[in-house]
């Protein structure tokens, strides 16, 4: 008799999200839809923070929907179901149900701008099809709690995590999946994806995030803002915990999204905040910002000069006037030299700095390469 397996397995977890399949009619969808508003619609059918912009072309647009009234399936539509309680005037209970789009916005977005009168199809506009088009059944996939136990914040947290599982086919860029972590009105969000929106986009210090780094105010509606949150966050998380966060993976990030940051070390991140800017505004005053230079792009990747910047800020025991002094020499001298010869500062330090470095060190973020990069800038600098 063969013997009893020692193997062990984990028990399956209690879940927190249940499914149900129907059909809705695509004219009883598109009447009670706002795709613009996301968190701020007050429709039926909503578009949560964490999805992205809608970008797709006129014609793949119109082959949607001329395949669907050719009688094709455009593939299930994916609702998460809300409701909210309010009290009324007369302290009456009040509920509101509404439907959130986890997958398939990009396809509403279509059928709602053929119904709009936006786009022709070889069957002509919107109002020579109505009846036909708005009596289409779309295959339904409705996303509930499993049990009315779960709190608002857990079952967003969950929705969050089931919308990056949904777009493994199309993957999130890093950005997407830090946004999709921000605070929303039933998700207290990431602590230090919070935090970084918050600093980026206060009175404190916008216009320094902007003019140094060209960072605007981060917006998750307008997909090249919506970009440059992963590069915010890497700078950010440096500040706060080190070489080890300097790069925008979000997977490396993930030992510390959710971890709090305490008053102290907010205070922290701001005094490094404050000692960079002071760098780089001496930088710029010694040697004013040429029109063909590309100012920003030198600052707003840690990768390039911040991550060392941040790093002697943090660990140094040197005064802070000699580490500024350092870095604006090493600084201003590579500006000057690559406009000197029509290179950018990046591939000026590949071809004059890093000559020696293996591409991985010239590129990568471990501390390791973080001190190659350094000691290269050293060995130059001599």
């Amino acid at each position: 008799m063969a013997a009893a397996s020692q193997e062990t397995f984990l028990p399956i977890p209690q879940n927190k999200l249940k499914h149900y399949h129907t059909t809705r009619q695509v004219g009883e969808i598109l009447s009670e839809i706002d795709l613009d508003h996301f968190e701020r619609a007050t429709t039926k059918y909503r578009k949560p923070s964490y999805q992205r912009m809608f970008h797709k072309s006129d014609e793949w647009q119109i082959s949607l929907i001329v395949s669907l009234l050719c009688g094709m399936t455009i593939g299930p539509i994916i609702l998460s179901r809300w409701v909210k309680q309010s009290l009324g005037v007369n302290e009456e209970p009040i509920y509101e149900e509404f439907y959130n789009i986890e997958d398939g916005q990009t396809r509403l977005s279509a059928l709602l701008n053929f119904r709009n009168g936006n786009l022709t199809t070889i069957y002509g506009k919107y109002q020579d099809v109505s009846s036909t088009f708005d009596a289409i059944n779309l295959q339904i996939v409705q996303i509930e709690k499993a049990h009315p136990r779960i709190r608002d914040s857990e079952y967003f947290a969950e929705l969050c995590l089931n919308f990056q599982y949904l777009q493994e086919s199309t993957p999130l860029s890093a950005s997407d999946r830090y946004w999709a972590a921000q605070r929303a009105p039933d998700f207290p969000g990431s602590p230090l994806v919070n935090f970084t929106i918050e600093l980026l986009n206060g009175d404190m210090y916008r216009e320094r995030f902007y003019h140094f780094m060209g960072f605007p105010k981060l917006s998750n509606r307008s997909k090249s803002v919506r970009e440059k949150l992963a590069n915010a966050v890497a700078i950010i998380s440096c500040a706060w915990k080190g070489l080890e966060y300097a790069n925008t993976k979000y997977y490396n990030h993930a030992p510390i999204m959710f971890c709090e940051i305490s008053e102290e070390d907010k205070r922290n991140i701001i005094n490094v905040l404050k000692k960079v800017f002071s760098i780089l505004s001496t930088t710029e005053i010694e040697y004013a910002r040429q029109p063909d230079e590309r100012f920003a792009t030198i600052y707003n990747n840690p990768s390039k000069f911040l991550g060392n910047i941040m790093n002697d800020i943090r660990t140094s025991e040197e005064d802070f006037q000699v580490i500024r002094r350092k870095w604006v020499k090493i600084i201003n001298r590579i500006r000057k030299e690559s406009l000197g010869c029509g290179k950018t500062v990046q591939k000026y330090l590949d071809e004059n700095v890093y000559i020696h470095l293996t591409t991985g060190n010239k590129r990568n973020c471990s501390q390791e390469d973080f001190q190659s990069r350094l000691d290269a800038i050293n060995e130059w600098c001599r």
